[in-house]
C-alpha cells in the first residue's frame, strides 16, 4: 500500500525488529579441545585464545533452548572459571 508510505528525510533512523532466542549465539559454535582452546580446521590450536561463552563448543548443537531462562548464563560461569583456574595454575 504505497500510501502509507513516507519519505525519511533526516537522519538517525531505527528499526524494530522482531528476534527471538535463535539470535543469541551461533548454536554450532567454535570447535574447541578439552581445554576450550578454539581450533583451526585442520584440528591445531589456536594459541592464547579460549571460547567460554555461547559460542564456545557446539554445545547447543544445532538449537538453542530459549525456553530455559539462565541456560547459557550458568555456561558461561562455569566454563569461564575453569579457564580462569587453568590460566591461574600455569
Amino acid at each position: 500500500m504505497p500510501f502509507r508510505l513516507s519519505e525519511l528525510r533526516t537522519p538517525l533512523f531505527y528499526a524494530s525488529v522482531k528476534s527471538c532466542g535463535f539470535t543469541l549465539c551461533t548454536t554450532d559454535g567454535v570447535v574447541v579441545n578439552d581445554d576450550l582452546q578454539p581450533l583451526r580446521e585442520d584440528g591445531t590450536v589456536i594459541k592464547g585464545v579460549y571460547a567460554v561463552s555461547n559460542d564456545g563448543g557446539c554445545f547447543y548443537n544445532g538449537t538453542y533452548p530459549n525456553l530455559a531462562a539462565g541456560l547459557n548464563a550458568g555456561k558461561c560461569v562455569t566454563f569461564g572459571r575453569m579457564v580462569g583456574k587453568m590460566l591461574a595454575e600455569k
